[in-house]
C-alpha cells in the first residue's frame, strides 16, 4: 500500500531547542506518524555542522527517521533580530526551492507566509493557524505586521483561497476567519492542542514524592516551606511578563515564602530583570532560561501553581502540559484557557489583567490545595491527550488524501 506523503514546511529546526507550542505541535506529530503516513520536512539548522543549509539529511526523531532539508541557519531560532525570521526563511525558501520534489506530497504550512511561494501549485495544501490572527491590533503584539496589517492581509486572502484545509488553534479565530472567507468556510475547522502524558504526568504520592522535591528545590535554594510558582514561556509582548513580575510582587506582600520560576528567554529579558531589580525581589525569583521538555516537565511536578499573564493567546500547550503534571493553573482568560482551567476547580482564568486579581487568584489555591488537587487538574484535560487529538488530525489528512484517489 503506497503512503500518503506529508511535506511539512515550517520555520524551525525539529532537533533544536524551542520555545512555544508551534514548536512541540510540530514535534508531536512528527513523533506519532502512523504507519500509513511518510513525512519529510523543509526548515531551519542551529547546527551547520550536522545539519548543513541546502542538504537533504536523514534526521532522528524520537523512534522516527525523517528527510530533513534545512534552507536557513540562525544560532538561535528562538531570538529575533532586526531582520524577522519568516522573512529570512521565505526568501531563503525561494532560493533553495528547487531541491524540494512536490510530486504526491500535500505540503503542510504553520504560516501562512511560506505558503505564497507555493499558490500556483497542484498539491493538497494545510495551513495552521496557531492564534487569533486579530491579535495583531493587540497593543502587546510583537508580530513584525502590526505596523502593516492591510498587507498581511492581502497577502493572506491570496493564501487563505488556494488551501484545501486551514485548521485554527483558537474558536474566536475560527469564526473571524469563516466571516472573512465566507465562501470557502466549510474548509476551516478547529484543533485543540495537547499533551504527551509520557512526558507529562504528576509524580505519585509518598516518600518518592518528598525525595523528588526536595532534590529539585535545593537546586534553586528553596525550602519545603516555600511555595513555588512556575511560569514557562517566551519573555516577550504575548505572554506579558511584566504583568507576571508585578502579580508575584503583589502576592509577595501577602505571602512571604514564596518564590517564583522563570522558564524561558526573550527580547524582554532585561525589561524582566529591571522589574525584579525595582521591586527587590532578586532573592525570591530564578530565572532559569530554556529548558527541554523533560526538565521542564520535572519542575511542574513539584511546584505548587503555574502562572501565564498573556496579553493574548490561541490554546497554549504548556496550560494542558502543567495540569497534566498535577499542577493548578492561574492564567489570563484569553484564547481557549477556559476549556481547560475551570475556575474553583483546577485553577482560575482571571478576566482583567490586574496583577491585583492574579495574586488574588494565586493566594486562594496556596490556601486551599486540597481543593484543587491532582485529579481534578487530570479530570480537566482527559479529552486533550496526544493519541485522541492526533488521531483526529491524520484521519482528516487520510480524508484529504483519499480525495485524490
Amino acid at each position: 500500500m503506497s503512503k500518503i506523503k506529508l511535506l511539512v514546511i515550517i520555520q524551525k529546526d525539529p532537533l533544536g531547542e524551542g520555545i512555544g507550542g508551534i514548536h512541540t505541535f510540530n514535534k508531536g506529530l512528527i513523533r506519532c506518524l502512523p504507519d500509513d503516513f511518510e513525512i519529510e520536512m523543509v526548515g531551519i539548522t542551529t547546527d551547520k555542522i550536522k545539519r548543513p543549509v541546502g542538504r537533504w539529511k536523514i534526521i532522528k526523531f524520537g523512534q522516527k527517521k525523517i528527510n530533513f532539508l534545512p534552507v536557513l541557519y540562525t544560532c538561535d531560532q528562538n531570538k529575533k533580530g532586526k531582520i524577522p525570521l519568516s522573512l529570512r526563511f521565505e526568501l531563503s525558501l525561494f532560493r533553495y526551492k528547487s531541491k524540494i520534489s512536490l510530486k504526491d506530497r500535500i505540503l503542510v504550512f504553520h504560516r501562512p507566509e511560506p505558503a505564497i511561494l507555493f499558490n500556483r501549485v497542484r498539491n493538497r495544501k494545510i495551513v495552521y493557524i496557531h492564534g487569533n490572527v486579530e491579535d495583531l491590533y493587540n497593543p502587546h503584539s510583537e508580530k513584525k505586521w502590526r505596523s502593516m496589517p492591510w498587507l498581511y492581509f492581502q497577502m493572506e486572502k491570496r493564501v487563505m483561497k488556494n488551501m484545501d484545509k486551514i485548521f485554527v488553534v483558537s474558536k474566536k479565530g475560527l469564526n473571524f476567519y469563516r466571516k472573512r472567507y465566507k465562501y470557502i468556510k466549510s474548509r476551516f475547522s478547529f484543533v485543540p492542542t495537547w499533551v504527551d502524558k509520557n512526558i507529562f504526568y504528576p509524580l505519585q504520592s509518598g516518600l518518592d514524592k518528598k525525595d523528588e522535591i526536595k532534590r529539585l528545590l535545593g537546586k534553586f535554594h528553596i525550602s519545603s516551606n516555600d511555595k513555588v510558582l512556575l511560569f514557562a514561556g517566551r519573555l516577550e509582548g504575548q505572554k506579558n511578563p511584566l504583568l507576571l513580575i508585578d502579580s508575584f510582587n503583589k502576592l509577595c506582600s501577602m505571602d512571604t515564602n514564596v518564590k517564583l520560576l522563570i522558564v524561558g528567554g526573550g527580547d524582554l529579558i532585561k525589561r524582566v530583570l529591571g522589574q525584579i531589580n525595582k521591586y527587590r525581589l532578586e532573592e525570591k525569583v530564578n530565572l532559569l532560561g530554556i529548558l527541554p521538555q523533560d526538565k521542564l516537565a520535572e519542575l511542574m511536578r513539584i511546584c505548587d501553581v503555574f502562572i501565564l499573564t498573556s496579553a493574548y493567546e490561541g490554546m497554549p500547550m504548556v496550560v494542558i502540559e502543567a495540569l497534566a503534571s498535577g499542577l493548578p493553573v492561574v492564567s489570563t482568560d484569553e484564547g481557549e484557557v477556559k476549556r481547560v482551567v475551570r475556575d474553583g476547580y483546577s485553577g482560575f482564568s482571571v478576566p482583567k489583567h490586574n496583577a491585583a486579581d492574579i495574586a488574588d487568584a494565586v493566594m486562594q489555591i496556596l490556601k486551599n490545595k486540597e481543593k484543587f488537587g491532582v485529579y481534578n487538574c487530570l479530570d480537566s484535560i482527559k479529552d486533550y491527550s496526544m493519541d485522541i487529538v492526533l488521531n483526529d488530525i491524520y484521519k482528516k489528512y487520510r480524508s484529504l488524501a483519499n480525495d485524490d484517489k
